[in-house]
């Protein structure tokens, strides 16, 4: 009986180990803030920073929140392949909750950056943030942005939005 669990944990670890070999890899290149809704965000600022040369890039957000975000902000991100020399829509979009996003295993900004639920007005910046995607064993595409749109989910009424491009190897 111990022989069997032994060699079954090995499979499972080979298994494990080989599907993170070809997980996909999400390179960021730039991002723009399309447009920021003054009534509820100020002195907005994103970019993405390599720290050296072959190192990885990272996310830089920074900003001032005018309201307290709770679950009634949504969170939708859709994506965009570049095909034929112009971002056409995928298949692919996200939708969160303020408090689910925080918690997404793709960024996990609570553990990580110590962001709460309620989101309280003041001035963050959150600085470094890296996308964890090795629980995505391939990818439908190859290059393409990412729309990020950020708004109240009642009215309707959007906070911001912008593009963050990549590439995924």
């Amino acid at each position: 009986m111990n022989i069997i669990f032994k060699y079954t944990f090995l499979s499972l670890c080979i298994v494990n180990l080989l599907e993170n070999l070809n997980a996909v890899e999400f390179v960021m290149e730039r991002v723009e803030i399309e447009s920021i809704n003054d009534k509820y965000l100020k002195n907005v600022t994103a970019t993405v920073r390599k720290y050296s040369r072959r190192g990885n890039a990272y996310f830089n957000l920074c900003g001032e929140n005018l309201h307290p975000w709770t679950n009634n902000v949504t969170i939708s991100i859709k994506f965009q392949e570049f095909l034929h020399n112009e971002y056409r829509p995928s298949f692919i979009e996200l939708n969160y909750k303020w408090c689910d996003f925080l918690e997404s295993p793709f960024l996990n900004l609570r553990k990580a950056f110590g962001l709460v639920c309620p989101f309280v007005p003041k001035y963050y910046a959150v600085n470094n943030i890296s996308i964890f995607t090795g629980n995505i064993p391939n990818f439908p595409m190859k290059r393409g942005r990412v729309y990020i749109i950020v708004g109240l989910t009642e009215k309707r009424e959007t906070f911001g939005s912008g593009y963050l491009y990549a590439t995924f190897k």
